[in-house]
């Protein structure tokens, strides 16, 4: 008999300046499997935008970079998604970074019990 599936939601934190800060530890007994990360930022001029998410190795899952000192669309806002898959297993740690500007950063997958 098939089981459903259903995604969850790992993190989403907002107005994130910093870190790295520890968001999501993967229970025992499950793994972790990250299928969409969204950045969304504000009006970066003058700081641009570096934000990230990796797990406790600081191994990047996703990262987005941006600057130009010179007016344009992506200095005014806007949002970067990657859609993947990243594994983490029981006890690994989902981590978000922002190394310039202010971002929201949203991650969602699946939640597996182990076999």
């Amino acid at each position: 008999m098939a089981r459903q599936l259903y995604s969850t939601q790992f993190f989403n934190h907002a107005s994130l300046s910093g870190g790295p800060v520890d968001e999501f530890v993967v229970p025992v007994g499950f793994i972790a499997v990250v299928k969409s990360i969204v950045i969304t930022w504000g009006i970066v001029t003058v700081s641009g935008v570096d934000a990230w998410v990796q797990d406790d190795t600081l191994c990047k899952l996703y990262r987005y970079t941006w600057f130009t000192s010179t007016s344009s669309l992506t200095n005014n806002g806007g949002s970067s998604a990657w859609w993947g898959m990243a594994v983490l297993l029981s006890g690994q740690t989902l981590q978000s970074q922002a190394g310039t500007g202010t971002v929201d950063i949203t991650c969602a997958g699946y939640l597996l019990s182990e076999p």
